[in-house]
C-alpha cells in the first residue's frame, strides 16, 4: 500500500481556510514580498548582476508556501515586472529587463521555489540542515538558468566571472538564514495550541556545543573590532575597526552574544529564542563584514582601499555564532513524524 508522505507548508498549515480567494493574497503578498527584497541592492562595476534580496526572498518563500503556491509567487513577480510594475532590482521592470542579461535569474526563482517547496512538504522543513540541502538545490537551479541565460550577453567574458564567484559568499548566507527560520517558526509555534503543528517544545536544552560556539564567536568579533580594518587610502594609515564606527556596533553586537549565552544558561531563554538572538547577533556582525569588504572591492574612492585583517575575523566570528544558531534551532525529532529520506 503507498503511503503519502505529503504535508504541508509551515503557512499553509496555519491557515483555517484554504479557499482560492486565501491562495491569491498568498501568492501576491509573497510576490510583493520578493519585490521589496529586490529593492535592497548592490551594484558590482565589472557585472551587469547586482547583488539583492530576491533569492532569499525565493527560497523562503518556496519553504513557507510549498511548490505549487511558492512557484505561482515567482510567476506572478516575473509577470508584474514584465508588464511594467517597478518590482525588479533597484525599481527596474519592462519586457527588455526582463529578457536582459539578469532575466535568467528571475526564472530560475521559479525553478527553485518549486523545488524547495516540494521538498518542504515532504519533511524537508523540520531541520535546518536538511532545509538547507534543499536550498542547495534551488540555488544551483537558480545560478544554471541564470548562467546560461546570462552567457548570450557575456561578449567573450568568463560568465562564472560575471554571474557566480562573486556572489557565492553572499548567497551563503542568505540560503542560511533563510534555512534557519522556517523550523525555527515551526518550533516556536508548535510550542502554542494552534491547530495542523505538532507540539516540539520538549526535549529543548542548550547543549554544551552550543554555549561555547556563541562564546568563541563572540570573542572573534571583539577581536575583530580592535583589529585593523584596512588602509586609509589618503593617510597610507592603518585604520582600526573602532574608528570606523561600525566597530563599535560589532562589539555591542559580541555583548548580547554574551549575554544571550548567560541567559539561555540561567533558564529566562527558551532554545529557540535563544536560537534567534544569537542569529540576530550574527546577521548584525555579518552585514558590517559584508558591507564594509563589498565597497572596499567595488568602490575605489572608499576609504578602505585594502581590506585588513578585522573585517575577516569578524565575518569568521558572525559565521561561528550562525552556524551555532542553526544547529540548536535544530527541532528534536518526535515520534511518528516525516524525515526526509
Amino acid at each position: 500500500m503507498r503511503v503519502n508522505t505529503r504535508t504541508e507548508a509551515l503557512v499553509v498549515a496555519l491557515l483555517p481556510q484554504k479557499g482560492i480567494l486565501v491562495q491569491v493574497t498568498l501568492v501576491l503578498a509573497a510576490s510583493a514580498f520578493t519585490a521589496l527584497a529586490a529593492q535592497a541592492r548592490i551594484n558590482l562595476p565589472f557585472t551587469p548582476v547586482p547583488i539583492t534580496g530576491q533569492t532569499f526572498a525565493a527560497l523562503l518563500v518556496g519553504a513557507l508556501l510549498g511548490s505549487r503556491l511558492g512557484a505561482a509567487s515567482m510567476v506572478t513577480y516575473w509577470c508584474q515586472g514584465a508588464a511594467g510594475l517597478p518590482v525588479f532590482a533597484g525599481g527596474m521592470s519592462g519586457w527588455a529587463y526582463a529578457t536582459g542579461p539578469t532575466g535568467g535569474y528571475i526564472v530560475g526563482f521559479i525553478a527553485a521555489a518549486y523545488v524547495v517547496g516540494f521538498l518542504a512538504e515532504r519533511g524537508w522543513d523540520r531541520r535546518p540542515w536538511t532545509l538547507a540541502l534543499a536550498m542547495l538545490g534551488g540555488q544551483v537551479l537558480i545560478y544554471a538558468a541564470g548562467l546560461s541565460w546570462l552567457a548570450r550577453f557575456a561578449s567573450g567574458k568568463n560568465v562564472f566571472e560575471l554571474g557566480l564567484y562573486p556572489f557565492i559568499p553572499g548567497d551563503t548566507v542568505k540560503l542560511l538564514l533563510a534555512a534557519s527560520l522556517v523550523p525555527s517558526g515551526r518550533a516556536a509555534l508548535g510550542a502554542l495550541p494552534m491547530g495542523g503543528l505538532p507540539s516540539r517544545a520538549t526535549g529543548w536544552t542548550l547543549a554544551l556545543p552550543w554555549r561555547w560556539l556563541y562564546c568563541l564567536g563572540a570573542s572573534l568579533l571583539v577581536i575583530g573590532s580592535l583589529l585593523p580594518w584596512g588602509t586609509d587610502a589618503g593617510r597610507q594609515a592603518s585604520v582600526n575597526g573602532l574608528v570606523a564606527g561600525e566597530g563599535a556596533v560589532t562589539l555591542i553586537a559580541a555583548a548580547l552574544a554574551f549575554v544571550g549565552v548567560a541567559l539561555a544558561w540561567r533558564g529566562f531563554l527558551a532554545p529557540f529564542l535563544s536560537h534567534l538572538w544569537q542569529s540576530t547577533v550574527a546577521i548584525v556582525a555579518g552585514f558590517v563584514a559584508f558591507f564594509n569588504i563589498i565597497h572596499a572591492v567595488t568602490d575605489e574612492a572608499f576609504w578602505l582601499a585594502s581590506i585588513g585583517p578585522g573585517l575577516a575575523v569578524i565575518a569568521i566570528g558572525a559565521v561561528v555564532i550562525f552556524l551555532a544558531a542553526v544547529g540548536e534551532g535544530a527541532p528534536e525529532a518526535s515520534p511518528g513524524s516525516a524525515e526526509p529520506q
